[in-house]
């Protein structure tokens, strides 16, 4: 704008900047003045360059407006969706947590068990060896306490860490029901029942009453099998998400971690689901931008 304002303003065009450009001087087209005419033809092709300008700025503007908009779209369409879908999130989060706690607590609590009997049996054969006074019996269990005395302390810590995180009701039954994942209501050693081992109880109950609601409220059939796709799809990913993490390390912190990214990914891949067209279309926009640089 502040080109054209100075155009117009050397062809000496009234311009009141920041604020417009007047119009050319006007002129009697049966005056013989020549100098009148020059300056009027002048301050005429100054406008027209001037109002060039001023429309070049403005799609330029409106360029960059779309831009923005565009580049907003993504992120606002997912806060919408994630204040549409509150209620679940809050009940994946919240479910999540008290069943993933109450799983981990479950595990250590076992492994800390089993490996302070352990522990406490090598130490009874550490101290029958040192009242027979035989060394190398000795010797061999002493290297075995202090082998397995890390391993121990480490799973009494754990189940101790996500006990806190329950805050005293991990002994409910209800709780731990809540906890239990799949395989505890399917035959032991079977193929489901080892993938079951990997499918939370409160997972799944969540998971189906959410695909349920949005099936019911689906406007046509397409929008019913996205809503299944989207739902189970997220939890898929989100169940998977939560084993890797877990998998990887233990502890209280590493609990709440792997409940956060569990639902994050779910609900990143449902969103992914549920706009694939909008995402596909971007991806391949981005690869046409890429391909351009080249």
């Amino acid at each position: 704008m502040s080109q054209a304002e100075e155009t117009a303003a050397e062809a000496g065009i009234p311009v009141e900047f920041g604020v417009g450009i007047g119009e050319p001087l006007d002129a009697d087209p049966n005056s013989y003045d020549i100098a009148l005419h020059t300056l009027r033809a002048k301050q005429i092709a100054a406008y027209e360059t001037a109002a060039g300008l001023v429309a070049d700025g403005r799609a330029v503007e409106t360029a960059a407006h779309n831009a923005l908009a565009e580049a907003l779209r993504g992120p606002t369409t997912i806060l919408k969706d994630a204040e549409a879908q509150w209620e679940w999130l809050l009940a994946h989060t919240v479910g999540g947590y008290i069943a993933t706690t109450v799983s981990e607590l479950s595990k250590w609590g076992e492994l800390s068990e089993t490996r302070g009997a352990t522990l406490a049996r090598l130490r009874e054969l550490a101290a029958e060896a040192a009242r027979l006074g035989d060394p190398y019996p000795e010797a061999t269990a002493a290297r075995a306490v202090r082998a397995f005395q890390g391993g121990a302390d480490d799973a009494a810590r754990f189940a101790a860490e996500n006990s806190r995180l329950l805050a005293g009701i991990g002994d409910n039954k209800f709780v731990q029901l809540f906890g239990k994942n799949v395989d505890s209501f399917l035959p032991e050693g079977s193929a489901l029942s080892k993938l079951g081992s990997k499918i939370p109880v409160a997972g799944l109950l969540f998971t189906a009453a959410q695909t349920s609601s949005d099936v019911i409220n689906a406007e046509t059939t397409g929008d019913a099998v996205k809503a299944v796709a989207k739902d189970v799809g997220g939890f898929v990913a989100g169940t998977v998400a939560t084993e890797l993490i877990l998998a990887s390390a233990a502890g209280g912190p590493v609990t709440l971690l792997a409940v956060g990214v569990g639902v994050g990914v779910a609900f990143g891949v449902g969103e992914v689901i549920e706009h694939w067209d909008d995402v596909s279309g971007a991806a391949g926009s981005a690869a046409r931008w890429v391909g351009n640089l080249f």
